[in-house]
């Protein structure tokens, strides 16, 4: 009977193991405000370093932002679902973070936040006009089974080793 019991206990821990999903992983980004030399206008936001494409939903989301333009901006971001179409109007209502407002030219501030469910993120700039003249960003998010593979935990072979001790014990 103990041995069926530690047998039973085996195999349901293995299942939550094995089972797919994706833990939830910290993405590091630094977001740069750009003025001129944009492929959708005026001004733009780039990823200078970090996957943005590596974001899953549940993941931490730390950002580095910086103000490398003349003028002052701001980093909002929101569910991409939450973007006005057009890139023209989005409230900042419905932003889930956001920088310092009117970021001086030169300055840098971080933005943490915890991407939500959903297809992927928005990034805008705040001040009044900029992101109608190109001041955002789309993020999609990783679909299931891109990237790295996820590791195993750290505890997964003591706890194996304690379980084969235990059935050995058992077996005598």
């Amino acid at each position: 009977m103990r041995l069926s019991l530690l047998a039973a206990f085996t195999a349901a821990l293995l299942v939550a193991l094995l089972a797919p999903g994706a833990a939830a992983k910290t993405v590091d980004l630094t977001v740069e405000a750009r003025e001129g030399d944009c492929p959708r206008g005026t001004y733009c936001f780039v990823v200078t370093s970090g996957a943005a494409e590596d974001i899953a939903p549940g993941d931490t989301v730390d950002v580095r932002f910086v103000n490398t333009g003349d003028t002052v901006h701001e980093f909002l971001a929101a569910p991409l679902a939450d973007a006005d179409d057009g890139h023209t109007n989005t409230p900042e209502s419905v932003a889930i973070a956001e920088s310092q407002e009117n970021m001086a030219p030169g300055a840098e501030d971080n933005v943490t936040f915890t991407a939500p469910e959903g297809d992927g993120l928005y990034f805008w700039c705040g001040v009044s006009g900029h992101e109608s003249l190109g001041m955002w960003l789309e993020v999609s998010y990783a679909e299931a089974g891109d990237g790295e593979d996820t590791p195993l935990p750290a505890w997964l072979p003591a706890a194996a080793a304690l379980l084969v001790a235990l059935f050995r014990r058992g077996g005598r």
